[in-house]
């Protein structure tokens, strides 16, 4: 199983050469050319300056909000940004497409072993959670930011972990570590569905309930230094129309038809306000085979086995409620007006949480199904699964990088001259320096609870 592993996880990297061309065609486009190659090239900048980002010259990358770089939530500020020492912004972006895909792949690796699936689900499973028309619109049109979502994974083990055992300050701290990762990778959105996921779980399992919010206070505390500073622009972002509440998916069916049909990323979707959204918003596209494997194995037999076996009824909760909370306007008209969870502007990007956690318990309840089956269905199911990744190969077709090319204008980048303005300013550094402190105290404290945990144990 390893071998095939690690075949089909070299299957996922060229399929994702073939989505960016093979680095043919530029990234000069779109998200990718307007806001996060040129965040990147002034971390590039920082770096080989031997200097802090902390001001920028150009605030377009910044929605001209301010030229405070450390402000905006969603700033890449990871480890590996250190290899911009030798790499070019665009190089480094799309190596860190691939070192998350590695580590989404490694995730599900643990998942098949924690549930002793057979490579058939596990094959399944890949290919539904890598290349859904999710992940792969919101990447092509510059979404660098959704590195997060490969995060997923090793999230849901969390949560089947505190499903199946009691928590304790361990599992509050892989999950607040987890969190703190993805905010610097600058998935803020990601980070406030996965809290807003386990608020939920905790009213479901109240009994554990403690646990949940000491994992949720202590990500947000372990983020400080990159959440604390936002508080800068809050008025800014107020003040600012563009900046309001958009939607989330129109109706369940439309949700129903973004998993089922291929549409073109020249399609665009008009709303009340008359403000065009691009499709890569509601893309999920997982084909009609995908969607009968969630409807049966991850719906019916979820439901229909709840008797015999207890350990997932509780998910139920968060599920529907972050599936409900992603369709229309009720995020708008709830949740949306507290401060929180302000940035959240088009909540159909938070049912990949939803869909997500679908498809593993889907994965649990096929693979029990599936082992007690003859060699003959087990053929029939592998030509199945042919079907599925020719849909997939063939959404991948129409989504790759030479087709969305034509739907944006393309931007001259420049970079010869110099994006970093740093300059004094008391208030800020402050800020940045009291959202240091509260992360360094907060990793302090967590490691020595879970220290004591281990010591009583």
């Amino acid at each position: 199983p390893i071998i095939w592993i690690f075949l089909i996880y070299l299957f996922g990297i060229l399929a994702w050469g073939y989505l960016f061309n093979w680095r043919q065609t530029p990234i000069n486009y779109h998200d990718w050319a307007e806001i996060n190659l040129p965040r990147v090239q002034v971390v590039k900048e920082a770096l080989l300056n031997q200097v802090l980002p902390l001001h920028v010259n150009d605030t377009s990358m910044l929605h001209h909000l301010t030229d405070r770089f450390l402000t905006l939530p969603d700033i890449i500020t990871t480890p590996q940004m250190v290899l911009l020492w030798f790499m070019d912004a665009d190089t480094f972006l799309l190596t860190d497409l691939l070192l998350h895909y590695s580590i989404a792949t490694l995730g599900l690796f643990f998942f098949k072993r924690k549930f002793n699936w057979s490579i058939f689900t596990f094959v399944v499973l890949f290919f539904l959670f890598n290349f859904n028309g999710y992940i792969i619109a919101h990447y092509l049109v510059g979404h660098a930011t959704w590195a997060g979502y490969f995060l997923f994974p090793w999230f849901f083990l969390f949560v089947f972990e505190f499903v199946e055992s009691q928590p304790n300050w361990r599992w509050v701290t892989k999950v607040a570590f987890l969190c703190f990762y993805m905010v610097l990778a600058g998935s803020q959105h990601h980070f406030t569905w996965l809290l807003l996921f386990l608020g939920f779980l905790g009213l479901a399992e109240w009994r554990k309930l403690k646990w949940i919010a000491a994992a949720i206070f202590s990500a947000g505390f372990l983020s400080a230094f990159r959440l604390l500073p936002p508080i800068l622009i809050i008025e800014n972002v107020k003040d600012r129309l563009n900046f309001s509440f958009l939607t989330g998916y129109q109706s369940l069916a439309e949700l129903i038809s973004a998993l089922v049909n291929i549409k073109k990323p020249d399609d665009y979707i008009f709303f009340v306000s008359s403000h065009p959204l691009g499709y890569w918003e509601f893309n999920y596209f997982i084909g009609i085979l995908g969607f009968f494997f969630l409807c049966i194995f991850g719906i019916f037999f979820w439901l229909r086995n709840e008797q015999n076996d207890q350990r997932f009824h509780v998910l139920f909760f968060p599920f529907f409620m972050t599936l409900f909370m992603s369709i229309g306007l009720i995020y708008g008209e709830t949740l949306y007006h507290l401060p929180v969870f302000r940035s959240e502007r088009v909540i159909s990007r938070m049912v990949s949480i939803p869909i997500t956690m679908l498809m593993f318990v889907a994965a649990i309840f096929f693979d029990k199904w599936f082992q007690q089956k003859t060699i003959k269905m087990r053929w029939l199911f592998g030509a199945g699964l042919i079907l599925l990744v020719n849909d997939l190969r063939e959404h991948m077709r129409v989504w790759n990088i030479q087709n969305i090319v034509p739907e944006f204008a393309q931007v001259e980048l420049q970079f010869a001259k110099i994006m970093l303005n740093n300059h004094p300013d008391p208030t800020y550094f402050q800020i940045l320096l009291l959202g240091l402190l509260l992360t360094i105290l907060t990793a302090l404290t967590l490691t020595l609870l879970v220290l004591r945990t281990r010591k009583v144990r």
